[in-house]
């Protein structure tokens, strides 16, 4: 726990870091240090040891660099969003393709940064992912975010949207499954299963059962 500038208790933003480069690792651990309510967990630059430190820490957000080396931070990135849903996860990079981007919001990113940006930005970034929003530092990402995401919904199939996991368990809030029937059908946790749908509304656009089961009936899903 962490105390507030009133003295009292706060939870702490658990955070683990993969970059392949030691001093960027360093970098964000000193800007973090200083500010209140941030507890590091692991800075690595192994993709394995990253997946070992989330799986032992559970951290609230992963910040990683996908565009590293022989695709190790995609795959890392593919792996969090496929085993760990409930961990928000962050790009900090130098730059990405609008390919790339459009890559990372189906695979459930919540904050693009770039690492010339000023460190206090991260800072906000992560504040505004724990607290459950998207962050896209609006003079590099913005308009170009908000424009693939409308593109990404009018022109993609569902399948580039949703991922396999999320389609079938659409199918089953269509049918009238409870979180604890879709829980027991998919042999996954009730909580996972409410993350799951938080995802898939943030992807859609929707705010509720009844809009997903007309967006299943809509594009043939049922």
């Amino acid at each position: 726990m962490a105390l507030d500038m009133g003295g009292h208790q706060t939870d702490s933003i658990r955070i683990v870091i993969f970059d392949d480069q030691p001093f960027i690792l360093l970098g964000i651990e000193q800007v973090l240090s200083t500010e209140p309510n941030f507890s590091i967990q692991a800075s690595c630059t192994d993709g394995a040891r990253c997946l070992e430190a989330v799986g032992r820490s559970r951290p609230d957000i992963v910040i990683l660099d996908p565009s590293l080396p022989n695709s190790a931070g995609w795959s890392l990135l593919e792996n969090l969003a496929e085993n760990e849903p409930a961990t928000k996860i962050v790009i900090l990079t130098r730059s990405l393709t609008e390919t790339e981007l459009l890559q990372a919001m189906r695979l459930g990113v919540r904050g693009v940064m770039l690492k010339q940006m000023a460190p206090s930005l991260l800072v906000q970034c992560l504040r505004k992912v724990y607290a459950g929003e998207l962050w896209h530092e609006k003079t590099s990402f913005g308009l170009a975010f908000d424009m693939m995401l409308r593109r990404e919904r009018r022109q993609k199939t569902v399948a580039d949207i949703l991922t396999p996991r999320e389609i079938e368990l659409a199918r089953l809030v269509a049918t009238g499954y409870d979180t604890c029937k879709i829980a027991a059908q998919l042999k996954i946790a009730p909580g996972t299963v409410k993350v799951h749908l938080h995802r898939i509304y943030i992807k859609l656009g929707i705010r509720s059962r009844v809009e997903l089961t007309n967006f299943v009936r809509d594009n043939g899903l049922s």
